[in-house]
Parts: structure tokens; sequence; C-alpha cells
């Protein structure tokens, strides 16, 4: 369920990074030669989160005392990357570049599911992922498409729309009744406490 939930708020932080993403850029960014970089902010956004993925997947490996498997799934991630940097970057250049960084980060987050799955007979996939992760490249592609047709008070309210819906669609509709009433009392317990610190 952790890592369904992780998942999850992942898919949810990368689409809201490709959403804003031209914004971001054209904000931050005040030589118009490197703004276009925004092109590449949800692919590293991606990246970034396989990387949080992959420091989930490596516990099991870890009290399972095989850190060698874990040196393993990287080794192959890196000669994948290495791989793919020679294909890419000469002809497509940053973007290539990305998109070997994404590719071998979800390459190694495969390696190490199936290693912790078989090995340290850790199981935790649930089918629900294949679900979430094919609503996930869908949106992601619309996003895309979207930010390229809003203006700045429209893409206010595409984000708020668009977090809402997410975080509605992901309570009401993938988490079982026993997982909702888990985490509100989780937030619940979390709510409590900090009211007592403070």
């Amino acid at each position: 369920m952790v890592f369904l939930a992780f998942s999850g708020a992942l898919f949810a932080i990368v689409l809201l990074f490709e959403l804003n993403s031209r914004f971001i850029m054209k904000t931050l960014v005040r030589r118009p030669d490197y703004q276009d970089a925004y092109l590449i902010m949800g692919i590293i956004a991606f990246a970034f989160s396989m990387q949080v993925l992959i420091t989930l997947l490596t516990a099991p490996l870890y009290s399972n005392k095989n850190p060698q498997l874990i040196f393993l799934s990287y080794l192959l991630g890196g000669l994948l990357n290495a791989f793919l940097n020679f294909l890419l970057i000469p002809s497509t250049g940053i973007l290539g570049a990305a998109i070997s960084t994404a590719v071998s980060y979800l390459f190694i987050v495969f390696v190490m599911s199936y290693l912790t799955y078989k090995v340290a007979a850790f199981s935790f996939f649930d089918k629900r992922l294949i679900y979430s992760g094919g609503a996930f490249l869908s949106l992601w592609i619309g996003v895309a498409y979207l930010r390229e047709h809003v203006r700045f008070y429209q893409l206010i309210v595409s984000d708020v729309i668009l977090a809402v819906s997410l975080g509605s669609l992901f309570y009401f509709i993938v988490l079982i009744n026993e997982e909702r009433k888990f985490f509100a009392s989780f937030i619940k317990g979390f709510s409590i406490k900090g009211a007592l610190e403070i």
C-alpha cells in the first residue's frame, strides 16, 4: 500500500511539473535561448520520481542482506544509460540525454522490483499499479498538450482541477475501503500530534 501511495503521489507530481514547466522556465530563466528546456522538465521529473521508487525498493534488499543485487541493478541501469546516451545524444541532444536518464532509472525500478519480489520474497506488487501507470501515461500526453495552450490564469485553474481530480480518483477509486480508513486515521493522528506539539 505504501508503494502504491508513493507511486500515485509521484505520478501526480510529474503531471503537475509537466503542466507548469513552460511557466516555470519562462519565470526563472531570463535567457530566451534556454527557455525551451521546459520540454524536458517532465521527463526529468519522471526520472527523479523513479529515483524515489528505487530508494524504496532498496530497503527490502538491504534488509535481506543482498546489497550486491542493489549494485547489480545500478550497474545494469548505468550500462543501459551509457548505451542510450551514445545512441540518442548525437541526434537529439539534451532531449536524448533526458530520455536516456528516465529510461535507465525506469529499468532499474523494474530490475529491483523483480529482485525484491523473487529474492527478498517481498510481495509488494499490486495490479492497481498497472492501471495507474496506464492512466498516468495517457494523462501525461494530455497534460503536455494542454501546457502549450493555456494562459497563466488558466494554468492556475488547471493546476487546482488536476490536483483535486487526481487526489479524489486515487482516494475514492484506487484505494479500497480498508486503505482509506488507514489513511484517514494516519492523517488524523498526524494532525493531533502536530496540534499537541504546538
